[in-house]
């Protein structure tokens, strides 16, 4: 699987996910938007919240199971936070996440 270079430009605001946080059901509501693409998505399920500091990342998975997604805090400002969302194959073997 080939890595590709895409800028989400998602950003959050830390409220509701305490302090300086992107709550979880901020990224898997992302998520779930980005993935429909025309259908009804699947419930993305993110375990926590993703933490106020760069590189920091946490993994969301699809119900379905086929699909992985990681999301990263990119930057940190009075603007909010700014996060990416890469996705991977579940069980494909590939280490390459493709940044959405």
């Amino acid at each position: 699987m080939a890595t590709a270079l895409v800028s989400l430009g998602a950003a959050a605001c830390a409220g509701g996910g305490g302090p300086g946080a992107v709550p979880r059901d901020v990224i898997a509501r992302r998520i779930s938007y980005l993935q429909q693409r025309g259908s009804q998505p699947d419930t993305v399920v993110c375990p926590e919240n993703l933490p106020a500091q760069v590189g920091a990342t946490v993994q969301c998975r699809l119900s379905g199971g086929s699909l992985t997604f990681r999301a990263r805090t990119t930057s940190v400002g009075a603007d909010g936070i700014q996060f990416d969302i890469a996705m991977q194959r579940t069980g494909s073997g590939a280490s390459d996440w493709v940044l959405w």
